[in-house]
């Protein structure tokens, strides 16, 4: 039976969205740290495929947004280190360096991510249906010149 023997646990909206501060852009991959509500702490982040794993391993603790699907390894899974968590208290976070985004993430269909990013400093908000297409908004915002 799946599940069992995992921890998971339901929160509110507001654990649906993370903040993620983008210190350094090398015109392919970021850098920088990422902010939820149930993290006592940041999180560092060194690549968008980190942060993709960081987000989604957030979302299976919370539970929220449910995943629409088994994750499948070729490794056996065991049961990994739990983090410090704690329940939300309403922070600052800081802005980064390059860019800083809001990514609020409604649905895990399909083996990817449904949701909404917000940049930040640009004042504007897009949808995204794929972590793909996720990529190319981040990158879009981060390639000014």
């Amino acid at each position: 039976m799946s599940g069992v023997g995992t921890k998971r646990i339901h929160f509110s909206e507001e654990f649906r969205t993370s903040i993620i501060a983008i210190d350094e852009y090398n015109s392919i991959d970021f850098c920088g740290k990422l902010y939820n509500p149930f993290l006592k702490q940041s999180v560092e982040v060194k690549s968008f495929q980190h942060l993709i794993k960081e987000i989604d391993t957030l979302m299976d603790e919370i539970g929220c947004p449910m995943s629409g699907m088994e994750k499948r390894s070729f490794k056996k899974r065991t049961q990994s280190d739990e983090r410090e968590t704690r329940i939300s208290e309403k922070a600052q976070v800081p802005r980064g360096k390059a860019a800083t985004f809001a990514i609020r993430i409604q649905y895990r269909n399909n083996a990817s991510w449904q949701g909404t990013v917000k940049w930040i400093e640009g004042e504007a908000e897009e949808c995204f249906r794929s972590m793909l297409e996720l990529f190319w908004l981040l990158d879009s915002a981060l390639e000014r010149d």
